[in-house]
């Protein structure tokens, strides 16, 4: 049984961006923008530094990435 969560994951692997219409692709970059905007902002402030400070300690085989 698959859940939800495989389900949305699966759509998105399979997504292409050149697959989206051209005001879904405008939103896609307007997306990446905000969350490089919200990261950067984010960098220095305590939360922060404890997200990453937890995050570096996990090791997950074929997991994600910290930047």
């Amino acid at each position: 049984m698959s859940t939800l969560a495989h389900r949305l994951a699966n759509y998105a692997q399979s997504a292409s961006f050149d697959s989206l219409g051209p005001a879904a692709q405008h939103e896609v970059k307007r997306r990446i923008l905000d969350s490089i905007g919200c990261a950067l902002g984010a960098w220095k402030s305590r939360p922060g530094k404890v997200a990453r400070g937890i995050a570096s300690g996990v090791t997950i085989a074929n997991g994600a990435g910290l930047i």
